[in-house]
């Protein structure tokens, strides 16, 4: 650019001396005029002066990133998603930005639902709506796309893993909700040891406005069936302490959270599992640890609105668990 811009001077001076009218004498002197101009210029360009980068006032910084100027993480590419429960805006890379690219290219319909949104997507500077509950994404413009089955579960999935924070108090934690009830689990270490012991808390948070009613297989207390965690490799499962071994009645239970109530599930884990994979410790076997890697968690919340039978909803939380 600062070299046409050089060129278009020599031109220009070209053709005012071209144009001048005087004697040989006065030519001779315009043509060493423009050729010291000339010089001139292009010693401007070399030394890049010619557009010089603007410098910022003392006690203001200069933003020169667009990703600055819009409170955007100045990640290189153009994907970002943000919620309620986020810290802060995170990047996305690789697959699950091509999926979420993939995505928005669906067919789009016009839609005036009230779906409460789960997360904020914003690729180059539209924003997006994602609802799990309606398994839509909608824009500003009332326009909304359905999702599949399929594309709701990774959606859940890539959020599950960007919504996995660092609380005040150190704990390692992931939140989903849905029409008003949140569901949330927190680790009291993350990484673990290999074998090493943890706490894991469910909790559940009811402010739909409405009561919840959470069955179980049986009624006997405390086998943590509200919310149902498993941590596992694909093959064998994270014992939980607490329910190891204990037997429990084949009838059925339920639980009630009126609008406000809360319901903690605590649960003490560990990093190992027995032999045959099951949660009972098998003639006195000791624990085998997990090897270091990253073992995927589920927490999964199945409830009914306003009465034992009525209308269904669940929340599946995906989260990750380190051992190292």
């Amino acid at each position: 650019m600062k070299k046409a811009v050089a060129i278009l001077c020599v031109f220009m001076l070209i053709f005012l001396v071209s144009c001048k009218d005087g004697s040989d004498t006065d030519l001779t002197t315009e043509s060493t005029l423009a050729q010291s101009l000339t010089e001139k210029i292009v010693e401007s360009v070399t030394q890049n002066e010619l557009c010089s980068v603007p410098t910022a006032p003392e006690g203001f910084q200069l933003m020169t990133d667009t990703h600055e100027m819009f409170n955007q993480p100045a990640c290189g590419n153009t994907v970002f998603i943000t919620s309620d429960y986020l810290e802060e805006t995170k990047c996305l890379y690789g697959e699950d930005e091509e999926f979420i690219l993939d995505m928005l290219e669906g067919k789009w319909t016009d839609s005036d639902d009230d779906c409460l949104p789960d997360a904020k997507i914003n690729y180059m500077g539209t924003v997006y709506y994602y609802s799990s509950s309606c398994g839509t994404v909608k824009d500003n413009d009332s326009g909304c796309m359905p999702l599949t089955k399929s594309q709701v579960h990774r959606m859940n999935k890539i959020i599950g893993k960007y919504r996995t924070t660092k609380t005040e108090n150190g704990l390692s934690r992931s939140l989903l909700s849905k029409d008003g009830v949140k569901l949330s689990v927190a680790l009291s270490k993350n990484p673990v040891a290999p074998g090493e012991k943890f706490v894991l808390t469910a909790t559940v948070e009811n402010n739909s406005g409405r009561t919840v009613y959470i069955h179980t297989p049986t009624g006997t207390p405390d086998m943590h069936f509200e919310v149902r965690v498993k941590i596992s490799d694909g093959k064998y499962s994270f014992v939980e302490l607490d329910t190891q071994g204990k037997c429990h009645t084949d009838d059925t239970g339920m639980m009630t959270l009126k609008d406000g109530e809360t319901y903690v599930q605590q649960m003490n884990m560990a990093a190992g599992y027995y032999v045959d994979g099951s949660m009972i410790e098998v003639s006195g076997e000791p624990l085998i640890a997990f090897g270091g890697g990253t073992y995927s968690g589920t927490a999964i919340l199945n409830w009914n609105f306003d009465e034992p039978d009525g209308e269904h909803k669940s929340l599946d939380l995906e989260f990750e668990v380190e051992v190292k």
